[in-house]
């Protein structure tokens, strides 16, 4: 029995079976831009239908604070993400056999909701877990999620080559879940739970100017990271004309610049402050955007969205950091509402570049987005100068 707790009670156990959780939510996540080529295929639409897959997989994310906070305060988190994996791995089957596009949304809205409540949770496991160097330990966690999302078109590759079904990426997806399941289930959560979500608590979080210009920030920086990710592979195959295999290859170089950047970030977030590093991230994104615009060969484009990736991959990590700075109590509500503002960006801009890709070449719509960087860094260029 004590041999049982130290192992499972200890941090780097909980660290890597929770990290393992934001490797299946990367893994997920980034089969959109290889699927999004194949379900046009399939079912013959074009880029506006295919632009309601991001709504369905993150309108859940945007209610998550309520049901996650409500459900913790009553049965506890690690029941919540035990229940979760058990939906998603179930729901995961369910892509085989379903014949229409409009039961596809169905099954993107569960696996979505599940998704996100496992991510949540492990954000906020981590948290109320690492107490000191904890930004070090979310962008290790991160890296995680890194990982899942640079091999997801790798996988995605070699078992569409070797059986010509696109479907059978959800079989990974639920065998994963089921796995994690097992990892999970011996596991001791810290004893913090999330806080209960209630008027009262969310005032004294929105009351902070500060804080609600960040979620702002973190809508925009995930609404296009999900953006590059998501409409890559289509992109290229159909703009550029590159081959379905390169460009869910090139999907994978994109999450492998996003994992190097996390990992350097990790690391220089225990010697510098986030505010420093975020004002010149943003400043590098918003510059490696504009000239994407003018890249017109493959190679170019796809070095821009590799410099696009690196400091991308530090910045959203560095925010969510960010915000347990800015108040130090109530984190569950403050990754609740991040997360949030994460989803209603992924659902409005990946949607609206769809949308528009019917009329426009995608990476031609993309660089306009660079006017979000510009504004992150124009903004903390000046209040850390003020602050200072």
């Amino acid at each position: 029995m004590k041999i049982s707790r130290r192992i499972f009670g200890n941090k780097l156990y909980v660290f890597f079976s929770i990290s393992m959780c934001k490797f299946l939510y990367g893994l997920y996540l980034t089969a959109i831009g290889p699927l999004l080529v194949m379900l046009g295929q399939t079912f013959n639409i074009n880029l506006k239908m295919q632009s309601f897959v991001f709504p369905s997989i993150f309108i859940g994310q945007v209610f998550i604070i309520f049901y996650i906070g409500f459900l913790s305060d009553k049965i506890g988190k690690k029941i919540i993400k035990i229940f979760a994996l058990i939906v998603f791995g179930a729901t995961s089957l369910l892509f085989l056999i379903a014949s229409s596009y409009p039961a596809i949304l169905l099954l993107f809205l569960l696996t979505g909701i599940s998704a996100s409540s496992i991510n949540l949770i492990s954000d906020v496991t981590i948290t109320d877990s690492f107490t000191k160097n904890k930004t070090f330990y979310i962008n290790l966690s991160h890296v995680f999620f890194g990982l899942g999302a640079l091999i997801s078109p790798i996988v995605f590759n070699i078992l569409f080559t070797s059986t010509s079904n696109y479907r059978f990426i959800f079989i990974v997806l639920s065998a994963l879940s089921i796995l994690l399941f097992f990892l999970i289930l011996p596991v001791e959560y810290p004893k913090s739970t999330i806080e209960k979500v209630n008027l009262a608590s969310v005032k004294h979080v929105t009351g902070n100017k500060e804080f609600i210009i960040l979620c702002i920030f973190f809508l925009l920086g995930a609404g296009v990271q999900n953006t590059v990710s998501g409409w890559i592979p289509t992109l290229f195959e159909k703009e550029l004309f590159v081959s379905k295999v390169l460009s869910n290859y090139s999907l994978a170089f994109l999450w492998l610049s996003i994992i190097s950047g996390r990992t350097v970030t990790a690391y220089l977030s225990k010697k510098t402050r986030e505010q420093s590093l975020i004002k010149y991230y943003a400043l590098v994104i918003f510059i490696t955007l504009l000239l994407s615009g003018f890249a017109g060969k493959f190679i170019f484009l796809i070095a821009c969205y590799a410099v696009f990736g690196f400091f991308m991959g530090g910045l959203l990590p560095l925010f969510q950091s960010f915000s347990t700075v800015i108040h130090k109590d109530s984190t569950g509500i403050k990754l609740g509402m991040i997360t949030s503002s994460a989803a209603i960006g992924s659902i409005i801009i990946p949607s609206f570049i769809g949308f528009l890709g019917d009329y426009f070449y995608i990476n031609k719509i993309i660089p306009f987005t660079s006017i979000f960087f510009a504004a992150m860094a124009v903004y903390y260029f000046i209040n850390y100068r003020k602050k200072s």
